[in-house]
């Protein structure tokens, strides 16, 4: 009601894991992972309090309806990689975080579509030849794949 009259945003935010950190009976924080999002601000409009309920509510069922996608998307992935070879994905986790999401990358006009450095013609080649070779950038380590 107060950022409806103040005509500000209201900016959700989520706290993840803060739960295993500090619990409600606990006098201090433990050190341990907290995943916080931000999402897009809300611009609550009028002075009904029903009304404005309702705008939060559907922004909370949008949220939900995500929460259940990703939920799903998870278990999909843990069944994709329970037949992949442990390293290798690892591996591909690891740059996965490093690299801002982008662990994979193709190859365009001889160049890595992760830092543009050229690809030498001869490495271009012997992904085109064989797609199954595990093959990684030499200037940023992603993985390539030459797209069909």
């Amino acid at each position: 009601m107060i950022a409806s009259r103040l005509n500000v945003p209201v900016v959700p935010v989520r706290l993840e894991g803060l739960d295993k950190v500090l619990h409600h009976t606990w006098r201090m924080a433990r050190p341990g992972p907290v995943r916080i999002a931000f999402g897009p601000a809300l611009r609550l409009v009028g002075d009904d309090y029903e009304a404005l309920a309702q705008q939060v509510g559907a922004y909370q069922q949008g949220t939900a309806a995500a929460d259940h996608e990703i939920e799903q998307l998870t278990a999909q992935r843990a069944q994709l990689t329970a037949s992949l070879d442990e390293d290798l994905l690892r591996r591909y986790d690891r740059l996965r975080e490093a690299k801002g999401g982008v662990a994979i990358v193709a190859v365009r006009g001889g160049r890595c579509g992760g830092c543009h450095i050229t690809i030498p013609e001869r490495f271009t080649r012997r992904l085109e030849e064989n797609p199954d070779t595990l093959a990684a950038c030499d200037g940023c380590g992603r993985l390539l794949f030459v797209p069909r």
